[in-house]
Protein backbone atom coordinates (compact mmCIF):
# COMPACT_ATOMS: atom_id res chain seq x y z
CA UNK A 1 0.00 0.00 0.00
CA UNK A 2 1.05 3.51 -0.57
CA UNK A 3 0.61 6.23 1.72
CA UNK A 4 0.93 10.16 0.81
CA UNK A 5 1.65 12.77 3.57
CA UNK A 6 0.43 16.41 2.25
CA UNK A 7 1.42 19.33 4.25
CA UNK A 8 -0.66 22.55 3.55
CA UNK A 9 -0.81 26.37 4.31
CA UNK A 10 -3.36 28.25 5.70
CA UNK A 11 -6.15 29.86 3.98
CA UNK A 12 -6.00 27.65 0.90
CA UNK A 13 -9.96 27.17 1.76
CA UNK A 14 -10.62 30.59 0.14
CA UNK A 15 -7.95 30.03 -2.85
CA UNK A 16 -5.24 32.15 -1.43
CA UNK A 17 -1.77 31.43 -2.93
CA UNK A 18 0.83 31.88 -0.03
CA UNK A 19 4.69 30.96 -0.12
CA UNK A 20 6.10 32.34 3.03
CA UNK A 21 9.19 33.43 2.95
CA UNK A 22 11.07 30.92 5.47
CA UNK A 23 10.16 27.09 5.26
CA UNK A 24 11.00 24.52 7.35
CA UNK A 25 10.55 20.92 6.73
CA UNK A 26 7.41 18.81 8.02
CA UNK A 27 8.84 16.99 11.15
CA UNK A 28 6.31 14.74 11.75
CA UNK A 29 5.92 13.68 7.78
CA UNK A 30 9.50 12.43 7.57
CA UNK A 31 9.78 10.90 11.14
CA UNK A 32 6.61 8.41 9.87
CA UNK A 33 7.73 8.42 6.56
CA UNK A 34 10.87 6.86 7.57
CA UNK A 35 8.62 4.21 10.09
CA UNK A 36 6.21 3.43 7.27
CA UNK A 37 9.32 2.39 5.07
CA UNK A 38 10.97 0.82 8.02
CA UNK A 39 8.04 -1.88 7.45
CA UNK A 40 7.61 -2.43 4.08
CA UNK A 41 5.16 0.67 2.98
CA UNK A 42 5.41 3.15 0.62
CA UNK A 43 5.51 6.29 2.10
CA UNK A 44 4.88 10.10 -0.22
CA UNK A 45 5.12 13.99 0.75
CA UNK A 46 3.67 16.53 -0.94
CA UNK A 47 4.78 19.93 0.70
CA UNK A 48 2.63 22.20 -0.27
CA UNK A 49 3.61 25.21 2.51
CA UNK A 50 6.86 25.15 0.64
CA UNK A 51 5.73 26.20 -2.63
CA UNK A 52 3.05 28.09 -4.05
CA UNK A 53 -0.14 26.25 -3.24
CA UNK A 54 -1.68 24.78 -6.59
CA UNK A 55 -4.49 22.56 -6.12
CA UNK A 56 -4.32 21.27 -9.64
CA UNK A 57 -0.71 20.38 -8.65
CA UNK A 58 -1.64 18.28 -5.78
CA UNK A 59 -3.89 16.86 -7.59
CA UNK A 60 -1.57 15.66 -10.38
CA UNK A 61 0.34 14.42 -7.92
CA UNK A 62 -2.19 12.38 -6.07
CA UNK A 63 -3.18 10.33 -9.45
CA UNK A 64 0.48 10.37 -10.54
CA UNK A 65 1.29 8.43 -7.47
CA UNK A 66 -2.22 7.12 -6.71
CA UNK A 67 -1.74 6.30 -2.75
CA UNK A 68 -4.37 4.46 -0.95
CA UNK A 69 -4.11 6.44 1.89
CA UNK A 70 -3.67 10.43 2.43
CA UNK A 71 -2.52 11.84 5.95
CA UNK A 72 -2.40 15.03 7.41
CA UNK A 73 -1.21 16.72 10.86
CA UNK A 74 -4.05 19.09 11.39
CA UNK A 75 -3.01 22.36 12.98
CA UNK A 76 -5.60 24.37 15.15
CA UNK A 77 -4.92 27.69 12.56
CA UNK A 78 -5.77 25.04 9.51
CA UNK A 79 -8.02 22.69 10.79
CA UNK A 80 -10.61 24.08 7.41
CA UNK A 81 -8.17 24.20 5.57
CA UNK A 82 -7.94 20.43 6.37
CA UNK A 83 -11.30 19.70 6.09
CA UNK A 84 -12.00 21.66 2.72
CA UNK A 85 -8.91 19.93 0.66
CA UNK A 86 -10.61 16.02 2.11
CA UNK A 87 -13.79 17.37 1.00
CA UNK A 88 -11.67 17.69 -2.49
CA UNK A 89 -10.06 14.60 -2.85
CA UNK A 90 -12.94 12.80 -1.96
CA UNK A 91 -14.62 14.08 -4.93
CA UNK A 92 -11.66 13.17 -7.42
CA UNK A 93 -10.83 10.02 -5.60
CA UNK A 94 -13.25 8.86 -3.66
CA UNK A 95 -11.64 5.44 -3.10
CA UNK A 96 -9.13 6.97 -0.91
CA UNK A 97 -8.65 6.88 2.26
CA UNK A 98 -7.89 9.91 4.16
CA UNK A 99 -6.43 9.91 8.29
CA UNK A 100 -5.79 12.90 10.36
CA UNK A 101 -3.02 13.67 13.64
CA UNK A 102 -1.32 15.68 15.25
CA UNK A 103 -2.17 18.33 17.95
CA UNK A 104 -5.27 19.38 17.28
CA UNK A 105 -6.71 16.23 16.46
CA UNK A 106 -5.28 14.64 19.77
CA UNK A 107 -7.14 17.52 21.57
CA UNK A 108 -10.43 17.65 19.92
CA UNK A 109 -10.64 15.11 17.74
CA UNK A 110 -14.28 15.46 17.67
CA UNK A 111 -14.02 18.73 15.53
CA UNK A 112 -12.94 16.91 12.74
CA UNK A 113 -13.95 12.95 12.51
CA UNK A 114 -17.43 13.63 12.39
CA UNK A 115 -16.86 15.07 8.92
CA UNK A 116 -17.93 12.64 6.27
CA UNK A 117 -14.91 13.21 4.25
CA UNK A 118 -12.28 11.76 7.40
CA UNK A 119 -11.84 8.70 7.68
CA UNK A 120 -9.36 7.70 10.49
CA UNK A 121 -8.12 10.12 13.09
CA UNK A 122 -4.75 9.17 15.04
CA UNK A 123 -4.81 10.29 18.32
CA UNK A 124 -1.23 11.02 20.03
CA UNK A 125 1.86 9.74 18.37
CA UNK A 126 1.19 7.93 15.47
CA UNK A 127 4.04 6.04 15.58
CA UNK A 128 2.89 2.26 15.98
CA UNK A 129 -1.08 3.65 15.26
CA UNK A 130 -0.51 4.44 11.14
CA UNK A 131 1.72 0.70 10.51
CA UNK A 132 -0.91 -0.94 12.30
CA UNK A 133 -3.61 0.27 10.41
CA UNK A 134 -2.07 0.18 6.55
CA UNK A 135 -1.65 -3.64 7.71
CA UNK A 136 -5.69 -3.79 8.77
CA UNK A 137 -6.87 -2.47 5.65
CA UNK A 138 -4.68 -4.22 3.54
CA UNK A 139 -6.07 -7.37 5.27
CA UNK A 140 -9.29 -6.34 5.89
CA UNK A 141 -9.08 -6.79 9.36
CA UNK A 142 -10.44 -6.05 12.96
CA UNK A 143 -9.36 -2.11 13.51
CA UNK A 144 -10.67 -2.27 16.97
CA UNK A 145 -7.51 -3.63 18.76
CA UNK A 146 -5.33 -0.63 17.21
CA UNK A 147 -4.52 1.69 19.73
CA UNK A 148 -4.77 5.20 19.48
CA UNK A 149 -7.42 4.85 16.02
CA UNK A 150 -10.27 7.01 16.15
CA UNK A 151 -12.62 5.42 13.20
CA UNK A 152 -15.94 5.13 11.27
CA UNK A 153 -18.16 1.43 11.45
CA UNK A 154 -21.80 1.85 10.64
CA UNK A 155 -22.06 5.57 10.71
CA UNK A 156 -20.48 5.10 14.12
CA UNK A 157 -17.33 6.74 15.65
CA UNK A 158 -15.59 4.60 17.81
CA UNK A 159 -12.35 5.63 19.97
CA UNK A 160 -10.38 2.32 20.84
CA UNK A 161 -7.88 2.99 23.60
CA UNK A 162 -5.00 5.30 24.17
CA UNK A 163 -2.07 4.05 22.80
CA UNK A 164 1.20 4.77 25.54
CA UNK A 165 4.08 6.78 24.56
CA UNK A 166 6.88 4.84 22.43
CA UNK A 167 10.13 4.75 24.62
CA UNK A 168 12.57 3.51 22.27
CA UNK A 169 13.02 6.31 20.36
CA UNK A 170 16.79 5.36 19.39
CA UNK A 171 14.74 2.99 17.21
CA UNK A 172 13.37 5.25 14.82
CA UNK A 173 15.13 4.97 11.83
CA UNK A 174 16.86 8.58 9.67
CA UNK A 175 14.07 10.10 8.91
CA UNK A 176 12.86 10.15 5.37
CA UNK A 177 15.16 13.70 4.42
CA UNK A 178 15.35 12.55 0.64
CA UNK A 179 11.17 12.82 0.54
CA UNK A 180 11.76 16.02 0.36
CA UNK A 181 14.21 16.70 -2.36
CA UNK A 182 11.74 18.55 -4.44
CA UNK A 183 11.70 21.29 -2.21
CA UNK A 184 14.28 23.94 -0.53
CA UNK A 185 13.81 24.76 2.18
CA UNK A 186 15.13 28.01 4.00
CA UNK A 187 15.21 28.95 7.96
CA UNK A 188 14.45 32.81 9.28
CA UNK A 189 17.28 32.56 11.70
CA UNK A 190 20.15 32.92 9.11
CA UNK A 191 19.91 35.62 6.31
CA UNK A 192 22.71 34.78 4.15
CA UNK A 193 23.20 33.80 0.75
CA UNK A 194 21.55 30.42 0.16
CA UNK A 195 22.43 29.28 -3.57
CA UNK A 196 24.80 26.91 -2.38
CA UNK A 197 23.66 26.02 1.20
CA UNK A 198 21.24 23.45 2.00
CA UNK A 199 18.80 23.48 5.33
CA UNK A 200 17.42 20.51 7.12
CA UNK A 201 15.15 20.20 10.39
CA UNK A 202 15.64 17.12 12.89
CA UNK A 203 14.02 15.90 15.87
CA UNK A 204 16.13 14.19 18.45
CA UNK A 205 13.51 13.14 20.79
CA UNK A 206 9.70 14.00 22.26
CA UNK A 207 8.12 15.62 25.32
CA UNK A 208 9.28 18.48 27.64
CA UNK A 209 9.57 18.49 31.30
CA UNK A 210 8.34 21.85 31.18
CA UNK A 211 4.56 21.69 31.44
CA UNK A 212 3.87 25.14 29.94
CA UNK A 213 0.48 26.12 30.00
CA UNK A 214 0.10 27.36 27.08
CA UNK A 215 1.94 24.55 25.56
CA UNK A 216 0.11 21.30 23.71
CA UNK A 217 3.25 19.37 23.92
CA UNK A 218 2.85 17.59 27.62
CA UNK A 219 -0.81 16.40 26.42
CA UNK A 220 0.30 14.79 22.92
CA UNK A 221 4.09 13.94 23.96
CA UNK A 222 3.97 13.71 27.80
CA UNK A 223 6.26 15.59 30.11
CA UNK A 224 9.35 13.14 30.00
CA UNK A 225 11.80 14.29 27.63
CA UNK A 226 11.90 10.92 25.42
CA UNK A 227 15.24 11.15 23.00
CA UNK A 228 17.72 9.48 21.12
CA UNK A 229 21.25 8.79 22.38
CA UNK A 230 23.79 11.25 21.36
CA UNK A 231 25.71 8.13 19.34
CA UNK A 232 22.20 7.73 17.24
CA UNK A 233 22.24 11.72 16.95
CA UNK A 234 25.78 11.61 15.24
CA UNK A 235 24.41 8.88 13.19
CA UNK A 236 21.70 11.18 12.05
CA UNK A 237 23.87 14.24 11.93
CA UNK A 238 26.47 12.58 9.83
CA UNK A 239 23.89 11.24 7.26
CA UNK A 240 22.82 14.89 6.93
CA UNK A 241 25.39 16.58 6.21
CA UNK A 242 26.76 13.50 4.02
CA UNK A 243 24.43 12.74 2.13
CA UNK A 244 21.77 15.54 1.69
CA UNK A 245 24.92 17.55 1.61
CA UNK A 246 22.72 20.01 4.89
CA UNK A 247 25.07 22.88 5.92
CA UNK A 248 22.22 23.81 8.91
CA UNK A 249 20.18 22.33 10.83
CA UNK A 250 17.46 23.46 13.00
CA UNK A 251 16.70 20.64 15.60
CA UNK A 252 13.09 21.05 16.48
CA UNK A 253 12.93 19.52 19.61
CA UNK A 254 11.24 21.18 22.50
CA UNK A 255 14.04 21.50 24.71
CA UNK A 256 17.24 20.33 23.79
CA UNK A 257 19.19 21.34 26.65
CA UNK A 258 17.07 19.06 28.70
CA UNK A 259 19.66 16.42 29.83
CA UNK A 260 23.48 17.82 29.91
CA UNK A 261 25.47 15.08 29.47
CA UNK A 262 24.05 14.37 26.56
CA UNK A 263 24.68 17.53 25.03
CA UNK A 264 27.81 17.07 25.85
CA UNK A 265 28.38 14.00 24.38
CA UNK A 266 26.65 15.43 20.90
CA UNK A 267 28.85 18.26 20.83
CA UNK A 268 31.60 16.20 21.26
CA UNK A 269 30.74 13.60 18.48
CA UNK A 270 30.33 16.49 16.18
CA UNK A 271 33.67 18.06 16.85
CA UNK A 272 35.13 14.35 16.72
CA UNK A 273 33.53 13.52 13.34
CA UNK A 274 34.22 16.37 11.76
CA UNK A 275 30.52 17.41 11.15
CA UNK A 276 30.79 21.22 9.32
CA UNK A 277 27.40 22.08 10.27
CA UNK A 278 25.81 25.23 11.59
CA UNK A 279 22.39 24.88 13.79
CA UNK A 280 20.32 25.85 16.41
CA UNK A 281 17.83 24.44 19.11
CA UNK A 282 15.64 25.69 21.44
CA UNK A 283 16.78 25.73 25.40
CA UNK A 284 14.95 27.10 28.53
CA UNK A 285 16.98 29.45 30.83
CA UNK A 286 16.83 27.21 33.48
CA UNK A 287 18.93 24.82 31.14
CA UNK A 288 20.76 26.96 29.30
CA UNK A 289 22.07 28.78 32.48
CA UNK A 290 25.71 26.59 31.68
CA UNK A 291 28.75 28.26 30.21
CA UNK A 292 30.38 25.31 29.67
CA UNK A 293 27.96 23.41 27.50
CA UNK A 294 26.96 27.04 25.44
CA UNK A 295 31.12 26.84 24.94
CA UNK A 296 31.07 23.61 23.50
CA UNK A 297 27.68 24.15 21.72
CA UNK A 298 29.07 26.93 19.77
CA UNK A 299 32.35 25.31 19.60
CA UNK A 300 30.24 22.36 17.71
CA UNK A 301 28.49 25.04 15.30
CA UNK A 302 25.13 26.13 17.88
CA UNK A 303 24.74 29.37 15.94
CA UNK A 304 21.44 30.30 17.40
CA UNK A 305 19.85 29.44 20.68
CA UNK A 306 15.81 30.12 21.06
CA UNK A 307 14.65 31.11 24.49
CA UNK A 308 11.25 31.57 25.73
CA UNK A 309 11.63 33.90 28.17
CA UNK A 310 7.58 34.58 27.80
CA UNK A 311 7.45 37.33 30.39
CA UNK A 312 8.90 40.38 31.59
CA UNK A 313 6.97 40.46 35.11
CA UNK A 314 8.87 38.93 38.02
CA UNK A 315 6.39 37.29 39.77
CA UNK A 316 5.24 34.94 36.45
CA UNK A 317 8.53 34.15 35.84
CA UNK A 318 9.15 32.78 39.19
CA UNK A 319 6.21 30.75 38.79
CA UNK A 320 5.42 29.97 35.04
CA UNK A 321 8.93 29.37 34.25
CA UNK A 322 10.99 29.01 37.66
CA UNK A 323 13.41 31.88 36.80
CA UNK A 324 13.77 35.05 37.35
CA UNK A 325 15.00 38.13 35.58
CA UNK A 326 18.16 38.04 37.36
CA UNK A 327 19.11 34.65 35.52
CA UNK A 328 17.38 35.22 32.21
CA UNK A 329 19.80 38.63 31.85
CA UNK A 330 22.72 36.83 32.90
CA UNK A 331 22.32 33.48 30.36
CA UNK A 332 21.61 36.44 27.55
CA UNK A 333 24.40 37.96 28.06
CA UNK A 334 26.50 34.67 28.25
CA UNK A 335 25.31 34.07 24.59
CA UNK A 336 26.20 37.17 23.43
CA UNK A 337 29.41 36.86 25.01
CA UNK A 338 30.62 33.18 23.51
CA UNK A 339 28.96 34.42 20.43
CA UNK A 340 25.74 32.34 20.36
CA UNK A 341 22.70 34.14 19.05
CA UNK A 342 20.38 34.79 21.77
CA UNK A 343 16.38 34.56 20.38
CA UNK A 344 13.93 34.97 22.89
CA UNK A 345 9.83 34.93 22.32
CA UNK A 346 7.32 36.95 24.55
CA UNK A 347 3.79 36.72 25.06
CA UNK A 348 1.24 38.84 25.51
CA UNK A 349 -1.78 37.60 27.53
CA UNK A 350 -1.31 35.31 29.81
CA UNK A 351 -3.26 34.58 32.68
CA UNK A 352 -2.49 36.96 35.08
CA UNK A 353 -1.45 39.75 32.87
CA UNK A 354 -2.14 43.52 33.18
CA UNK A 355 -1.92 46.31 30.73
CA UNK A 356 1.39 46.88 33.72
CA UNK A 357 3.42 43.47 33.19
CA UNK A 358 2.61 43.37 29.14
CA UNK A 359 4.24 46.62 29.26
CA UNK A 360 6.78 45.61 31.62
CA UNK A 361 7.19 42.69 28.83
CA UNK A 362 8.04 44.64 26.10
CA UNK A 363 10.42 46.72 28.38
CA UNK A 364 12.25 43.51 28.97
CA UNK A 365 12.59 42.60 25.97
CA UNK A 366 14.15 46.11 24.65
CA UNK A 367 16.32 45.84 28.03
CA UNK A 368 17.74 42.24 27.58
CA UNK A 369 18.62 43.29 23.30
CA UNK A 370 18.99 39.72 22.20
CA UNK A 371 19.62 38.85 18.90
CA UNK A 372 16.00 38.73 17.83
CA UNK A 373 12.47 38.38 19.44
CA UNK A 374 9.72 37.35 18.91
CA UNK A 375 6.00 38.27 20.27
CA UNK A 376 3.13 36.62 20.35
CA UNK A 377 -0.68 36.82 21.72
CA UNK A 378 -1.77 33.99 24.49
CA UNK A 379 -3.43 31.78 21.99
CA UNK A 380 -5.72 29.04 23.92
CA UNK A 381 -5.39 25.87 22.01
CA UNK A 382 -7.47 22.88 22.78
CA UNK A 383 -5.67 21.19 25.27
CA UNK A 384 -3.86 23.22 27.36
CA UNK A 385 -4.45 25.21 30.55
CA UNK A 386 -5.21 28.39 29.22
CA UNK A 387 -8.30 27.34 26.71
CA UNK A 388 -10.02 25.74 29.82
CA UNK A 389 -8.98 28.54 32.26
CA UNK A 390 -10.05 30.93 29.45
CA UNK A 391 -13.60 28.96 28.77
CA UNK A 392 -14.42 28.83 32.80
CA UNK A 393 -13.70 32.45 33.42
CA UNK A 394 -15.57 33.12 30.26
CA UNK A 395 -12.73 35.15 28.35
CA UNK A 396 -13.09 32.94 25.14
CA UNK A 397 -15.05 35.04 22.08
CA UNK A 398 -14.53 32.64 19.38
CA UNK A 399 -13.86 29.06 18.55
CA UNK A 400 -13.19 29.95 14.63
CA UNK A 401 -9.79 27.92 14.46
CA UNK A 402 -9.29 30.09 11.68
CA UNK A 403 -8.57 33.21 13.84
CA UNK A 404 -6.10 30.81 16.43
CA UNK A 405 -2.93 31.68 14.35
CA UNK A 406 -1.99 35.17 16.06
CA UNK A 407 -4.92 37.01 16.62
CA UNK A 408 -6.51 37.87 20.19
CA UNK A 409 -9.37 35.39 20.59
CA UNK A 410 -10.02 36.20 24.21
CA UNK A 411 -10.22 39.48 26.30
CA UNK A 412 -10.47 39.90 29.97
CA UNK A 413 -12.12 42.76 32.27
CA UNK A 414 -8.75 44.32 32.27
CA UNK A 415 -7.80 44.64 28.48
CA UNK A 416 -9.94 44.14 24.86
CA UNK A 417 -8.75 41.97 22.27
CA UNK A 418 -8.36 45.03 20.08
CA UNK A 419 -5.92 46.49 22.70
CA UNK A 420 -3.98 42.94 22.62
CA UNK A 421 -3.59 43.32 18.65
CA UNK A 422 -2.76 46.62 19.45
CA UNK A 423 -0.06 46.08 21.58
CA UNK A 424 1.23 43.19 19.56
CA UNK A 425 1.89 45.04 16.94
CA UNK A 426 3.38 48.17 18.64
CA UNK A 427 5.98 45.56 20.39
CA UNK A 428 7.46 44.24 17.32
CA UNK A 429 7.55 48.14 16.39
CA UNK A 430 9.28 49.13 19.59
CA UNK A 431 11.74 46.29 19.66
CA UNK A 432 12.60 46.26 16.13
CA UNK A 433 12.67 49.64 15.32
CA UNK A 434 15.82 51.00 17.99
CA UNK A 435 18.53 52.66 16.36
CA UNK A 436 20.68 50.54 18.48
CA UNK A 437 18.79 47.16 16.44
CA UNK A 438 18.78 48.77 13.02
CA UNK A 439 22.80 49.56 13.59
CA UNK A 440 23.82 46.06 14.24
CA UNK A 441 21.42 44.60 11.53
CA UNK A 442 22.70 47.17 9.14
CA UNK A 443 26.59 45.98 10.03
CA UNK A 444 25.84 42.40 9.86
CA UNK A 445 24.95 42.36 6.19
CA UNK A 446 26.85 40.03 3.90
CA UNK A 447 25.08 40.39 0.82
CA UNK A 448 22.22 42.11 -1.14
CA UNK A 449 20.24 39.05 -0.99
CA UNK A 450 20.10 39.69 2.70
CA UNK A 451 19.51 43.43 2.35
CA UNK A 452 17.10 42.55 0.38
CA UNK A 453 15.42 39.57 2.62
CA UNK A 454 15.83 41.75 5.52
CA UNK A 455 14.01 44.83 4.26
CA UNK A 456 11.05 42.54 3.14
CA UNK A 457 11.54 41.51 6.99
CA UNK A 458 11.35 44.98 8.13
CA UNK A 459 8.33 46.54 5.90
CA UNK A 460 6.42 43.55 7.04
CA UNK A 461 7.19 44.04 10.67
CA UNK A 462 6.35 47.73 10.59
CA UNK A 463 3.07 47.21 8.92
CA UNK A 464 2.40 44.13 12.06
CA UNK A 465 2.09 41.65 9.44
CA UNK A 466 4.13 38.99 10.88
CA UNK A 467 6.38 38.39 14.21
CA UNK A 468 10.48 37.99 13.24
CA UNK A 469 9.70 33.86 14.99
CA UNK A 470 6.55 32.90 13.49
CA UNK A 471 6.84 33.34 9.78
CA UNK A 472 6.60 30.47 7.91
CA UNK A 473 6.20 28.11 10.80
CA UNK A 474 3.18 25.96 11.07
CA UNK A 475 0.86 26.79 14.29
CA UNK A 476 -0.45 24.21 16.47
Amino acid sequence: MKVLFINIPPCIEFQKNIKPNFTKPPIAHIWLAAILEQNNIEAYIYDAFATEYDEEDVFRYIDEIKPDIIGFTVFTIAVYDVIYLCKKIKERFPSIYTLIGGYHTTAAVEDLIYEESIDFACVGEGDFTIVELVCAIEKSSDLSTIKGLVYKENGAVLINEKRLLRTDIDNVPILAYKKLNRYKYKPWWTLSEWDDQVFFSTVTGKGCPMDCIWCSIANTEGLKYRCMSAERVITELTYLSKEMGATHISFDDANLTVYRKRIFEICQGIIVNKINIKWSCASTIIHGDDEEMLQIMKKAGCEVIFFGVETGDEDTLKKLKRTNKKQVKHVIEMCKKIGIKPHCSFILGLPEDTKQTMEETIRFAIELDPESASFSIATPYKGTYIYNDYERKGWLKTKDWRRYGGSAVFETDNYSAQYLETLYKSAHRRFYWRPKFIIRKIQSIKSFNELKTIAFMAKDILLGKISYKTQGKNKK
